[in-house]
């Protein structure tokens, strides 16, 4: 199939559809292009299309011209039904801007802003290796395993950072990009796309970001930094996305390995050459440089050590973790990017683990499926706090693993997560279970949460009765006591609460066990806001589902405090929200407070 015929899906499809014989055959009404920008380097050429609409026989020619052909310059490839093909080559240094016109309407046309540079865009989106006393960008290392061809460009002060891909479960590109500078030095922030975009919005809104659009660049300045943003293009949460995560350089960044400390420069590390594929810590702290990529996995076990800097840790092999902190004891790990790349596995966990400290530390596995972002599994006395996740499953999900009867587990206690942004394409938000082989689950609690986007499944959507934002899904009976979540702004979800007792999961393949005592007692939702409605059955739901089995497990005493939902507060038990298992002669959700 060749180029024209392949692209009258992308122009001529939507022209035609709905279109009436008489405007088929009316004046010509205007010019599509397909990119506004383009960016070319000196003796390079790229293809660019233009159409006429609406299409009729007759009117079908487009005319190419250049402003200054000594800059670029523009030739008609082919042309068939309306879709013009032609080649744009750069020949100098320099802007010129190259027009579609109808031949038929020389006033109907479009443009297209060339830059001419000494690299094109697929090199400019690799980025450069820039350092100043306050500002720094990092190019793409050779050897991490970009997908397609690149989307996006991101230029700091003119200074071009390198763009990261990976693919999400509707098969599109998620890209991301890093930089670090001198908090309170300005800096002027422009991302380039090679589509052409009519709107976009840059979440979460608490950020304040004030941007302006030109062309297919997006503009915006920032002072503060370790700041994260996602940009969303025509609404399609589903579609290609951006991340950028603006980082505080580092003035204690290290250079080089020593007897307490294992450091990884800037390039591409693959830890199958020098450690098996999995590097134990063994009481020694790790480093990643700022443009470091590091392919494996990285295991925490010590007592007091820690993982810091600002480069990438990804795995693109099945089995084990990208990082675990594994019985490990007093540890933080801050300011990296965490990357379950190509494969579908969990990201970053904890296993009977006491003391751990996430901070500032980001998220970007976007495969689908069992792309968990944190497993917190059997620990006690973890806190999350400045974090970013992108998932394709839970974003967090609080287990209890251990091959035991609940009661004798190691509990899930003592836990807050804050200042966080959350975006899962599948399963939880943030969820406590499904596995719950825990004594008990005490003292968690979420703060300050910013959901982008949340969504139940790709396969079975509105299918499965266990899947939320907020979530409590119980297979092994065990207690749950003081759980909150406070100040979380919900952008986009389906199903928003849910707190329910299962004895299998996942369509049997994980089978559950309510042979033991169990209960939820002491949930509290306050402050919560839900902004949209996806439209689907299942939309801002509340579930709450007891066990009716022997023994019973009742949920009660669940407070919403401020719960609004579309502007209208959930203020009773009536409200069209929440739904129980309730029936007239047995009560298993119990006590709802409203405030």
């Amino acid at each position: 199939m060749n180029k024209i015929v392949m692209l009258l899906f992308v122009f001529g499809a939507c022209q035609f559809a709905g279109c009436k014989d008489e405007e088929q055959l009316g004046e010509t009404k205007g010019v599509s292009v397909s990119t506004e920008d383009a960016t070319v380097a000196v003796g390079t050429e790229m293809d660019v299309y233009a159409s006429v609409f609406p299409y009729s026989y007759g009117n079908e020619t487009v005319n190419w011209t250049s402003s200054d052909p000594e800059v670029a310059t523009v030739e008609e490839k082919e042309s068939k039904n309306g879709i013009s093909l032609a080649t744009i080559k750069g020949i100098s240094l320099g802007e010129a801007v190259i027009t579609a016109s109808s031949a038929t309407d020389e006033t109907k046309k479009a443009t297209i802003k060339v830059t001419v540079s000494s690299h094109s865009f697929e090199e400019l989106a690799m980025g450069e290796d820039y350092s100043s006393d306050d500002l720094i960008t990092y190019i793409v290392p050779e050897g991490y395993p970009q997908e397609g061809d690149p989307l996006f460009t991101v230029s700091i002060n003119g200074k071009y950072t390198g763009v990261y891909t990976d693919i999400n479960a509707w098969e599109k590109l998620v890209s991301f990009s890093y930089f670090d500078f001198t908090p309170g030095k300005e800096v002027e922030v422009v991302i380039t796309s090679s589509k052409s975009f009519t709107d976009y919005e840059i979440l979460p809104k608490s950020n304040n970001i004030t941007s302006t659009k030109e062309g297919n660049s997006i503009h915006f300045r920032l002072n503060d930094a370790n700041q994260t943003f996602s940009i969303i293009y025509d609404d399609n949460y589903k579609g290609n996305t951006f991340h950028l995560f603006a980082n505080a350089i580092d003035v204690e960044a290290p250079t080089e390995s020593n007897a307490n400390l294992i450091y990884f420069g800037p390039g591409y590390h693959d830890l199958d050459e020098n450690y098996g594929g999995t590097l134990v810590t063994n009481n020694k702290d790790i480093y990643i440089a700022g443009g470091a990529v590091v392919n494996g996995t990285i295991v925490v076990n010590g007592n007091g050590n820690n993982v810091s800097g600002h480069g990438i840790f990804m795995k693109t092999t099945p089995n084990n973790l990208v990082l675990i902190a594994n019985y490990a004891r007093e540890t933080v790990l801050k300011d990296f990017i965490t990357c379950s790349h190509r494969d579908g596995g969990w990201t970053i966990g904890t296993h009977e683990a006491s003391g751990v400290t996430f901070q500032n530390v980001k998220v970007v596995s976007t495969r689908y499926a069992s792309t968990d972002g944190f497993d917190i599994v059997n620990s006690n006395n973890i806190h999350l706090k400045d974090v970013f996740i992108r998932s394709c499953d839970d974003a967090i999900a609080i287990k209890g693993l251990i091959d035991n009867i609940p009661a004798n587990c190691p509990p899930c206690e003592n836990m807050t997560f804050e200042n966080l942004q959350i975006w899962n394409d599948c399963n939880n938000a943030m969820g406590l279970g499904a596995e719950t082989r825990a004594k008990y689950y005490k003292d968690i609690h979420f703060k300050n949460i910013d959901v982008i986007f949340s969504y139940d499944d790709l396969n079975h959507h509105t299918e499965l009765d266990e899947r939320s934002v907020m979530n409590i899904v119980c297979l092994h009976g065990t207690f749950f006591e003081d759980i909150t979540w406070e100040d979380v702004r919900v952008n986009r979800c389906e199903r928003l609460a849910c707190i329910t007792f299962k004895d299998n999961f996942w369509f049997g393949s994980i089978q559950g066990d309510q042979s033991t005592d169990g209960g939820v007692n002491g949930i509290t939702y306050k402050n919560v806001t839900v902004e949209s409605n996806s439209g689907s059955s299942i939309a801002n739901e509340i579930l709450l589902n007891g066990w009716a089995g022997t023994p019973q497990k009742v949920i009660q005493n669940v407070t919403f405090d401020n719960v609004v939902i579309e502007g209208q507060r959930v203020s009773n038990k009536s409200d069209k929200h929440i739904i129980t298992n309730n029936t007239n002669t047995l009560e298993l959700v119990k006590d709802l407070k409203f405030k």
